[in-house]
């Protein structure tokens, strides 16, 4: 999963779903005028995650790949012996 399909799927959920959207923007909006600080401490903690996620993610999608072509190697020698 790269960074173009994630922001495609946030893109996607906030077309369908338009009033969780607007919802999550109020809420936003909120905690940016009454606690700056809480609101941005929240952000970069999100931010921490998401990114942490990403690259677990992406290790491994790109270990299932290596294993896959590990054992696609395998069945070809164990079919020509």
């Amino acid at each position: 999963m790269d960074m173009h399909e994630i922001i495609n799927n946030i893109i996607v959920f906030y077309q369908n779903a338009p009033f969780v959207a607007i919802a999550i923007t109020i809420v936003a909006i909120f905690f940016i005028y009454r606690y700056p600080k809480l609101f941005l401490n929240l952000f970069l903690l999100a931010l921490l995650l998401s990114f942490i996620f990403y690259v677990i993610s992406n290790i491994a999608s790109t270990s299932v790949s290596e294993k896959e072509k590990l054992l696609k190697k395998d069945r070809a020698t164990d079919i020509t012996n």
